[in-house]
């Protein structure tokens, strides 16, 4: 799926003009994904998350790693919904 991903990102910066900010290309080792995925969700106009099946299940309930991860997004998008 990250091959996926990766693809869709290109295509829409290549095809669309469309600007992406994405983990694959602003992550390296030793960067934290936390402040990533919050410093990022405050810059972008629209969010598009694309979740395998086994990551929406343990989104939906939120274990371990992931369900912060849920947490952060979910907070970060309900705090800007009521802001714009």
């Amino acid at each position: 799926h990250q091959d996926w991903v990766l693809t869709l990102a290109n295509d829409l910066m290549s095809k669309f003009g469309v600007d992406v900010i994405l983990d694959q290309y602003e992550l390296s080792a030793g960067k934290e994904l936390t402040h990533f995925m919050e410093t990022s969700i405050t810059e972008a106009d629209k969010v598009l998350v694309i979740l395998t099946p086994n990551y929406k299940l343990k989104a939906e309930n939120r274990q371990r790693g992931v369900g912060f991860e849920t947490s952060i997004i979910s907070q970060e998008i309900s705090l800007h919904q009521f802001h714009k």
